[in-house]
């Protein structure tokens, strides 16, 4: 993965924000009602910026599929072009110190053999026999399990986002996050339109907890 400059990223963040304020506006002004508005284009800018590489998807498209998110992309694996398509949607969110897990279902998979349809993937993808509606089943055909991901069983994935590379090495974002984490739950994570809707839960019991985080991190 690339490492994003902050300078790069609060100039086409101003950028963005000044050809799109009414995207902007809705973004926060969901606050009172515990709600935060991620426009698609983050996550777009996101993946263009930070997947980088040999082993990385292109011609990346990501779509609002109510609830979820439909990601298409191509890659190379085990010698082989696939097309994928699949819709993301979240189960579950869990923020502790140890972990950040996030719990997806993956659904509505579709993958084409675009070059090396003679290599054993690709002539075992195009006899059926592979179970699409079970997309663990495909991690058999990875070089190495990432080390973020925690478990995988039929269409459930279970990711520990600290245990990404971007993250783990943002020491100072996962301590705010830890904080804000002990007074507000996620509750939802549903797409509309173009945007993320994430709803919020307020959690007064962990305010103490959250004022020790705080101190701790001084």
């Amino acid at each position: 993965m690339s490492k994003l400059s902050p300078k790069v990223v609060v100039r086409d963040a101003l950028r963005w924000v000044g050809e799109h304020p009414r995207a902007a506006l809705h973004s926060v002004g969901g606050l009172g009602r515990l709600r935060i508005g991620l426009p698609l284009d983050v996550l777009r800018y996101l993946v263009q910026s930070l997947w980088q590489g040999k082993q990385a998807p292109t011609d990346v498209r990501i779509e609002a599929s109510p609830p979820g998110l439909r990601f298409e992309g191509s890659l190379r694996l085990a010698g082989t072009t696939l097309r994928v398509s699949a819709i993301a949607s979240v189960d579950d969110v869990q923020i502790e110190a140890a972990s950040a897990r996030l719990t997806l279902r993956i659904g509505a998979l579709e993958v084409r053999v675009l070059e090396g349809k003679d290599t054993p993937l690709g002539s075992l993808l195009r006899s059926g026999y592979v179970d699409l509606r079970k997309p663990a089943s495909l991690l058999g055909y990875l070089p190495r399990k990432p080390a973020a991901l925690l478990e995988a069983d039929q269409d459930r994935f279970v990711i520990d986002l600290w245990k990404l590379p971007q993250l783990a090495r943002a020491a100072g974002a996962r301590r705010v996050t830890l904080v804000l984490a002990q007074v507000l739950g996620v509750a939802a994570i549903q797409t509309e339109q173009d945007r993320v809707d994430v709803h919020l839960r307020l959690q007064p019991k962990g305010i103490g907890a959250a004022i020790a985080h705080a101190r701790s991190a001084r």
